[in-house]
């Protein structure tokens, strides 16, 4: 029973480019619930009006 290179090449290909798009689509699902959680805790934590401060970036603020 000799199996040919190219079904099993196909087969390889199609189900590598399913997970690849179930993976993106979970980590999207995911990337979307991280960030509705942190705008509701950052609304919760800063007055209106006020700028919420970044945890990555700092203001440049130049020196006189």
């Amino acid at each position: 029973m000799e199996m040919e290179l190219y079904p099993l090449l196909s087969a390889v290909i199609l189900v590598t480019t399913i997970m690849t798009v179930i993976l993106a689509l979970f980590s999207y699902v995911a990337y979307r619930a991280r960030s509705r959680k942190q705008a509701r805790r950052n609304v919760s934590l800063t007055a209106p009006g006020v700028a919420p401060i970044s945890r990555v970036f700092r203001r440049y603020e130049p020196s006189l």
